[in-house]
């Protein structure tokens, strides 16, 4: 068994080595290290086999030695103990057949790769062959297909010179027409500039001329205005006609404008369409020349993988390259005389445009200075007008003027002939006011022979609000302003109203401005508005602060006194406050006690008599001789 086992391992280290001269042969290393370790591996099974290999024949020699003894042994045992002889050749057939039965498969195996190895080498050679074969019809399809690339390559690399000199051309063409493009579009930029600067002279025009006009309407008319009438309305309708006037006269220039508005609208259009005909172009000119191009690559490669090994038929010819260049360059040509063609066109209708654009830009100019040397010479005319109304104004104002002062005289001459005073109403004010008040008495007279008594209603509400058709000396806080301003509280003669006027705008003023304007010589312009002014529907009551009270309760006590030193004030300082449903307050300020009683008590009356105002005004009207409103 152990020798047995041996050949075995024999036989594998004979196949190893086998295989390691087979690759050490082979010539199939690509180092010197791999070269070194197989001749290292192969010395160690050549070692490891002679190694065995001596065991094997150690142990045959003790096994044959063995063999040898045995017979002899069984010889001597036999013959002590009477048996025959024995040949010695059955010990020796069993251990053959037993050595047989162990190498039979090996050697089976052996002659099998022997086989094998001999089939092997002769599929090899036959191989080498096939490859030789195939490495010469591979080299002759080389050289063929790069015959056929060297020429096209060489008939691409003109197309692609011919290509980019005619692209440098079309490149210098499109920045022609773009700057053509550029200094068109600053053209139109200019021209909506110039455009838009006569619009706005235009508008400035209309706004002088409608004013101008409203002027020259409103100025003649407005010394005819009658009573009633309100003056904004006037005013209006005097706008308003001149507006009509104005546009009436702009319509033909309206027209012009509109006219040139459309014409520019439309050549920004068609300059938008001519930049997209542009790209469009550009756009189908790059597309004609990577076509052909990318069709050229496909065909290159499909050449190179359908090509048949010995056949050198299919080989294509430069001269068809060549004819397929030159048509697409005939095409390209003529796709470049066309372009050109459309680009004269569309240049000398843009110069058209330019020229009729020039033509209604001057014309617009032309009109425009027309109507600007119209308006001028109306503007003037109107000046004129309104100057020299401004003087008839002036004239009328101080005509009434005058006509007011022989009115106040003549009404202060009557109130002093025709007025009386009675004694038990002189005293009775005497006792109701510390210091003399108004002259009652001086307001009424008695009914003459044919006149209708006096109303005791009216009579005894004229007493209650007459400091107040005088006019009180009040300080009013009027915003935004944050400080007191002396005014004048003034009742209308109508009792409708509450009236807030400047000191020197008064009713009770007017008489001795009348008298200064007499003697000066010289007209002095007053104001015919008040500042402010007061409903006396929409008052509600008259309000009087915890400090005014006290204050009043002092004056009282010292007046009473007429000891203790009178304190220095300031001139208005008895605060009070009219209150108005649905507006602010007024705040109001009297200089003295007496004024604010007698504005208290005057308004107290007008809101207790609220009802009858209009009828008592009425009958102070129709009774004009009587009392002095």
């Amino acid at each position: 068994d152990a020798i047995a086992e041996i050949h075995v391992d024999l036989d594998k280290r004979a196949g190893s080595i086998l295989e390691l001269q087979g690759a050490s042969g082979s010539g199939a290393t690509k180092g010197p290290l791999e070269a070194e370790a197989l001749e290292a591996e192969l010395s160690q099974e050549q070692a490891l086999f002679d190694l065995r290999h001596r065991q094997v024949l150690g142990l045959e020699e003790r096994l044959q030695d063995l063999l040898a003894q045995e017979p002899r042994n069984k010889c001597r045992s036999l013959s002590s103990e009477g048996v025959g002889d024995v040949g010695d050749e059955g010990p020796r057939m069993e251990v053959l057949g037993a050595w047989v039965a162990v190498h039979e498969p090996l050697l089976t195996k052996e002659l099998e790769q022997a086989e094998q190895t001999e089939h092997t080498a002769e599929v090899e050679v036959r191989a080498e062959e096939a490859k030789q074969e195939l490495c010469a019809d591979m080299a002759k399809q080389r050289r063929s297909e790069f015959v056929f690339l060297t020429e096209a390559s060489a008939a691409a690399a003109e197309e692609a010179d011919k290509a980019a000199r005619e692209a440098a051309a079309l490149y210098r063409q499109r920045g022609i027409l773009l700057r053509d493009v550029d200094g068109l579009a600053r053209e139109e930029r200019a021209a909506a500039g110039r455009a838009d600067s006569a619009c706005q002279r235009l508008r400035r025009d209309r706004r002088r001329a409608v004013a101008a006009t409203t002027k020259q309407l409103w100025e003649p008319g407005r010394t005819s205005l009658l009573r009633g009438t309100c003056p904004q309305e006037a005013r209006k309708r005097a706008a308003a006609q001149a507006e009509e006037m104005v546009e009436a006269s702009r319509g033909q220039q309206l027209q012009e404008l509109q006219l040139f508005n459309e014409e520019i609208a439309m050549v920004t259009a068609e300059m938008v369409e001519l930049r997209k005909d542009l790209a469009k172009a550009e756009d189908a000119a790059a597309e004609k020349w990577t076509h052909p191009e990318a069709q050229r690559q496909p065909k290159v490669a499909e050449t190179s993988k359908e090509v048949i090994p010995r056949n050198h038929s299919g080989i294509r010819k430069g001269s068809v390259g060549k004819k397929a260049s030159q048509g697409r360059l005939e095409i390209v040509a003529t796709s470049l005389r066309e372009l050109e063609q459309q680009e004269q066109a569309q240049r000398a209708a843009r110069e058209c445009r330019a020229v009729e654009l020039t033509a209604s830009l001057e014309a617009a100019e032309a009109s425009l200075q027309r109507c600007r040397a119209e308006h001028r010479a109306t503007s003037a005319g109107a000046l004129r007008r309104l100057r020299r109304a401004a003087r008839e104004a002036e004239e009328a104002e101080r005509r009434c003027c005058e006509l007011a002062v022989a009115k106040d005289r003549v009404c202060l001459a009557l109130r002093d002939v025709a007025f009386a005073a009675p004694a038990d109403e002189a005293s009775q004010q005497a006792v109701e006011q510390p210091e003399p008040g108004p002259n009652l008495a001086a307001e009424e007279r008695r009914p003459g022979a044919g006149e209708a008594p006096i109303d005791p209603e009216l009579r005894a509400l004229y007493r209650q609000v007459l400091p107040l058709l005088r006019g009180s000396a009040v300080a009013a806080l009027r915003p935004p302003r944050k400080a007191l301003e002396e005014r004048q509280l003034v009742l209308s003669s109508d009792l409708q109203r509450l009236e807030l006027w400047m000191p020197t705008d008064s009713p009770a003023t007017r008489s001795e401005r009348a008298e200064a304007t007499e003697v000066s010589g010289h007209l002095v312009a007053r104001k015919r508005v008040a500042d402010a002014f007061l409903r006396l529907d929409t008052l509600t009551r008259v309000h009087l602060p915890k400090a005014t009270l006290l204050a009043q309760r002092k004056a009282a006590q010292a007046a009473q006194a007429a000891t203790s030193k009178p304190r220095p004030r300031p001139r208005f300082w008895l605060r009070f406050e009219l209150v108005v449903a649905g507006s602010d307050t007024w705040q109001l300020a009297a200089s003295d006690v007496q004024t604010l009683q007698a504005i208290t008590s005057a308004v107290t009356a007008l809101l207790t008599s609220r009802k009858k105002l209009g009828a008592l005004a009425l009958s102070a009207r129709q009774q004009p001789g009587s009392l002095c409103l």
